[in-house]
């Protein structure tokens, strides 16, 4: 299986397109054509294969530079243009890339850090123009076939997923089963370093629709705009756009006749909400997917036509994708056949990731003695009667902030580094009308600087992981367990008490 033929089968027809929102399209021929000349040029001025590097903004050229990695067989890293620079650079020693593409800024960090020598001169000549790129200066790159996509990690650091070529060719694969429509008009709301854009750009291309790149952070009544402008007939968003968007349209039905299906992911979405926006969109079907990055991008999927009304005030996670296996284990590692009992789900098959970068094995990803692997993680659910999969929760830490996976020990680990020896910190998630909100909770016996912990924590954490508020909690209330370490559990209360107050 081969992850370049399908996503460029359609390469040689003038009449399908991608543009970025606002601009003239680009017929896939041309696009295509393009994407060989990169991949030509690369070729040449390459010492070797390796992980080719990026910051740079989701636009047609980004994704031309993707497609010409993935043509090459060479590894890719996007990263978040908004990231601090020293989360930019921490990542980018971590990958030890053979290329730089990115935005000026960035490149004038890496100068400054000699991390790399400048190349643009050379790939000015390719067809898309990059002025900053840059051949790293080190001897040992990371040899790598396949994407590198960074997650919020509960030590501190983010961590790597790294999915290969062939597990990416198996989604597409797996998706093409799903979205088995072969004429329409995509629109891209996810930045290209979400894992999201294997969706956007992949599938999309394998199904030869058109494809509308819109920049990311869109407000609703922007992406009503686009949808409406460029006849957008399918689009996906993670549940908050979906809760923003029922606030502003609520019971005003759009005229959007070739709007077809709403995909959505990434969090969860209440039933009430999809049932505002089956009234917003009245002629639109649903389709819910599940999955962590783990397992490139998506595990399940659950089509539906109007939201009902279910137990949980979600809908089902659904039935696996082609090439995935979903198994629930109990407490002592036993699969559980029997419907409505609850275990946790673990993931198999061939989309699975290989592993974490600098990371052999993890607590959640086993490999076994014959080579498999298995991901556990750490989502708790259940089947009903229908063999369809429902979530009930996390076991764990990570949490989701706006389509955004965050780990509050990573977030609770970069508070601590800004605050007295000693000191105490704790990162919850509450509810704040009707959205998920990111808030911690201090405490020390010395004195404590709010505004200069989240002015240190900002130079390291993406604004997405960034606590909208930090609370102060006297001292005197924390209480230690007979271990002597933090009583979490009462550390939490007083936070909420203090919130609730």
């Amino acid at each position: 299986m081969n992850l370049y033929q399908q996503i460029s089968a359609y390469r040689n027809r003038d009449d399908i397109y991608i543009k970025n929102a606002g601009e003239s399209p680009v017929a896939y021929r041309d696009f295509f054509e393009n994407v060989d000349r990169l991949a030509e040029t690369l070729d040449s001025i390459l010492p070797a294969k390796g992980v080719v590097f990026s910051d740079l903004p989701k636009s047609v050229e980004s994704v031309t530079l993707l497609m010409a990695c993935i043509k090459l067989g060479l590894g890719f890293c996007f990263i978040d243009t908004t990231l601090p620079t020293a989360r930019k650079l921490s990542v980018f020693n971590r990958v030890n890339p053979i290329l730089c593409v990115c935005t000026p800024e960035f490149g004038a960090d890496l100068t400054a850090n000699n991390e790399s020598s400048s190349c643009a001169d050379l790939l000015a000549k390719s067809p898309v123009t990059f002025q900053h790129a840059y051949l790293s200066v080190n001897k040992i790159n990371t040899q790598y076939d396949g994407n590198i996509i960074f997650t919020s990690g509960s030590t501190g650091e983010p961590k790597g997923v790294m999915v290969g070529l062939l597990a990416l060719a198996h989604y597409v694969d797996s998706m093409l089963e799903v979205m088995n429509e072969r004429a329409g008009t995509w629109l891209s709301l996810c930045p290209i370093h979400f894992d999201v854009f294997q969706l956007d750009f992949l599938v999309q291309f394998a199904r030869g629709f058109n494809i509308v790149i819109a920049d990311s952070g869109l407000l609703p009544q922007q992406i009503m705009t686009l949808l409406k402008s460029d006849d957008i007939t399918e689009f996906l968003a993670i549940s908050t756009i979906l809760k923003m968007m029922g606030l502003i349209y609520q019971g005003k039905p759009q005229e959007l006749p070739k709007l077809t299906r709403v995909y959505y992911g990434g969090e969860g979405c209440p039933v009430s909400v999809l049932k505002t926006i089956a009234g917003i969109f009245p002629q639109a079907k649903f389709c819910q997917f599940y999955g962590p990055t783990e397992n490139t991008n998506n595990t399940t999927f659950f089509k539906f036509d109007q939201p009902f009304d279910t137990d949980t005030g979600f809908m089902p996670l659904g039935n696996s994708l082609k090439h995935v296996d979903i198994q629930l284990i109990n407490e002592h590692g036993s699969k559980i056949q029997e419907p409505r009992i609850e275990g946790q789900i673990i993931i198999a098959g061939q989309q699975l990731m290989d592993g974490y970068l600098g990371t052999e094995q993890t607590e959640q990803l086993k490999i076994f003695e014959d080579g498999s692997k298995a991901y556990y993680t750490g989502d708790f659910g259940y089947r009903d009667e229908q063999g369809r999969l429902w979530f009930t929760g996390r076991k764990d830490d990570l949490v989701k902030i706006r389509g955004n996976r965050v780990s509050l020990q990573e977030v609770e680990a970069a508070v601590l580094k800004s605050m007295p020896a000693g000191a105490y910190a704790i990162a919850l998630v509450r509810q704040k009308n009707g959205f998920d909100s990111l808030v911690a909770g201090v405490s020390s016996d010395k004195k404590i600087e709010i505004k200069s912990i989240k002015s240190d924590i900002s130079k390291t954490l993406p604004v997405y992981a960034v606590p909208e508020s930090i609370i102060e909690i006297d001292f005197s209330e924390i209480k230690t367990l007979s271990t002597g370490k933090l009583d979490r559990k009462n550390f939490k209360a007083c936070l909420l008490k203090q919130l609730e107050g």
